[in-house]
């Protein structure tokens, strides 16, 4: 939109629109924060050295589900790290 280029951002911001609903729905951040507060505690996960053993458990129930990045900082600031 910056270049004046109004209607092919349009058509692009359309095409996204559509695109969108073909993807999974994304779960909130604080339900990513309640299943990465669950798991730590069944696996008894407290600090940094925590994350190889809680990361793929987390992962594993929230792919496709939640972004990667968040999941990682969710995780991570629980752990302390």
């Amino acid at each position: 939109r910056a270049a004046g280029r109004d209607e092919l951002a349009d058509k692009e911001a359309a095409e996204v629109a559509i695109l969108q609903d073909y993807l999974p729905a994304q779960r909130a951040e604080a339900d990513v924060q309640a299943v990465v507060d669950r798991i730590a505690t069944e696996v008894g996960a407290t600090s940094p050295a925590d994350l190889k053993i809680l990361m793929p458990k987390v992962m594993a129930e929230l792919k496709g589900k939640a972004e990667g990045r968040l999941i990682q900082q969710i995780v991570k600031a629980r752990l302390g790290g």
